[in-house]
């Protein structure tokens, strides 16, 4: 009988952790998927304080006017990508950890989808973070749920903060504070290049925890330019969570080849034969 019980108890406490991991994913994976530049849009207006500006740079408010125009042109003109993603998970209290690398493609609007997928090391990581991860992100593309948590004026409030230098660039950092207390919202901070008006870099933390499980989740995405547009380049997030303890991601993305509506339009729809789901992993 104390056999059972405790089988019991262990089989109910492994279900209990994977409610958790499911819950840390869908939250991290809100960001990772509504923080990509190419998914959303910017406020229209926004009223910030001048700060000084030196020689070859342009205003706080110009390089946001600026940084607008590129997401709206971006949303409107990018039609597919594709890249290289490496995603790396780990549980440092379990001593597990896990890593994928695939190939990720993106038609727009709303088809995310994943091929040539290799998995490698802990099978609870693996199954409870990344897997889960990747199902939660295409699926928050499939619905069409980008507009709730994406960077807009209806979620988010933004203020101009200050001047100061990332990698060496001079850049402008304007304070998010979300609207709302829904999963996936941040409070945080954007770094626009002082120059150009690209975003560079945008980090902060979700201002709703998914459940009581979940502390706090802290995240970090870094940007590039790529050709024509502006695509995130590596993500990383700390979820402290209740009992399990801290649970780490990085996502890393290189090799993009990216097409416009009118390279597509102009040209034989070849790259829409990369095939490969979600629901295929779940076998692996």
């Amino acid at each position: 009988m104390a056999i059972m019980v405790a089988r019991s108890c262990r089989a109910r406490i492994i279900r209990n952790l994977k409610r958790l991991f499911a819950l840390v994913v869908v939250a991290f994976g809100a960001i990772a998927t509504v923080s990509c530049y190419h998914r959303q849009q910017m406020p229209r207006t926004l009223a910030i304080a001048a700060p000084p500006v030196n020689s070859g740079e342009m205003s706080a408010q110009k390089a946001l006017c600026l940084f607008e125009q590129r997401a709206q042109q971006q949303l409107f003109t990018i039609a597919e990508y594709s890249d290289e993603t490496v995603i790396y998970a780990e549980v440092p209290q379990r001593s597990e950890a896990a890593q994928a690398s695939l190939r990720e493609t993106f038609f727009a609007p709303q088809t995310l989808s994943y091929s040539n997928i290799r998995l490698r090391g802990s099978g609870f990581v693996k199954s409870n973070v990344i897997v889960r991860l990747l199902e939660t992100d295409e699926d928050h593309v499939r619905r069409g749920m980008q507009s709730k948590t994406a960077i807009l004026a209806s979620n988010y409030k933004f203020t101009y903060r200050n001047t100061t230098t990332f990698s060496g660039r001079p850049v402008y950092t304007f304070t998010v504070t979300s609207r709302h207390r829904v999963p996936g919202l941040f409070q945080g901070e954007i770094f626009l290049d002082a120059h150009t008006g690209h975003i560079l870099r945008a980090t902060g933390r979700v201002s709703k925890s998914p459940s009581w499980w979940v502390k706090r989740i802290d995240f970090t995405q870094d940007y590039a330019d790529i050709g024509d547009f502006t695509l995130p380049v590596q993500v990383s997030s700390v979820t402290e969570a209740r009992i399990v303890g801290r649970v780490i991601v990085t996502i890393r993305h290189t090799g993009y080849q990216v097409r416009s509506n009118q390279e597509v339009q102009g040209q034989p729809d070849a790259a829409h034969g990369v095939g490969g789901s979600i629901p295929s992993l779940a076998t692996k």
